[in-house]
């Protein structure tokens, strides 16, 4: 049997797939967190392709040429639509609750991944499964090699670990428990470029805020 073609995966792809299970497909942290963490990577990929910036937590549109993925397209329209700017932690609590199907789909029409919906008492509920694990797999082991040798050189890859972080994949997804990584970690945030850097932390702020008020 063929595998099929995949895509090259944007950032928000990466930390879907480095969220769940490559063998199960399960997600390695709760719908709350994973959505908002994939809110904030989806608003990353418009920051690293400069289509936006975020002077004073605020995210203005700057004009330009519009993303080839049809999701950040459309993310991108919306956000130009609005009569004022609006605020990094605005954008984020709009996208979270979506942001998982909205991702899962591109994933899916990538080649990526397998989307099976089920209707149950509890509503629409829908289960990932992965047709190469071992793929999927390398984007977790790639990023742990990388935060192991100390080599996050990138934008994305900063993005990347300092969202995984946020999201609370520290432990689950990067195995980062050890000082001196935990640190590294931490460090990255601390030295990224200011709109990545607060990009991260207003991610985890909101991550925070949504726990709180779970278990309020």
């Amino acid at each position: 049997m063929t595998t099929p073609s995949r895509t090259p995966l944007e950032l928000a792809d990466r930390l879907f797939l480095l969220a769940h299970n490559d063998r199960t497909g399960a997600p390695l942290v709760g719908s709350g967190a994973l959505g908002l963490g994939l809110a904030g990577a989806l608003l990353g990929e418009l920051l690293l392709a400069d289509l936006i910036a975020v002077p004073d937590a605020v995210v203005w549109v700057i004009a330009g040429t519009y993303p080839s993925s049809h999701l950040a397209h459309r993310l991108l329209t919306t956000m130009a639509r609005e009569p004022v700017p609006l605020p990094v932690r605005t954008w984020l609590s709009f996208l979270a609750p979506s942001a998982a199907d909205e991702v899962g789909k591109r994933l899916h029409a990538g080649g990526w991944l397998h989307r099976q919906q089920r209707t149950g008492l509890l509503g629409r509920r829908v289960r990932v499964e992965f047709p190469n694990p071992t793929a999927v797999a390398y984007v977790g082991v790639g990023l742990r090699e990388r935060l192991r040798r100390r080599v996050i050189d990138t934008g994305e890859d900063t993005l990347l670990a300092g969202l995984a972080d946020a999201t609370g994949l520290t432990g689950p997804a990067l195995w980062t428990r050890d000082g001196d990584s935990v640190s590294y970690l931490a460090g990255l945030a601390m030295r990224a470029p200011p709109p990545l850097r607060a990009l991260i932390e207003h991610t985890r702020a909101a991550v925070a805020d949504a726990v709180v008020t779970h278990h309020g």
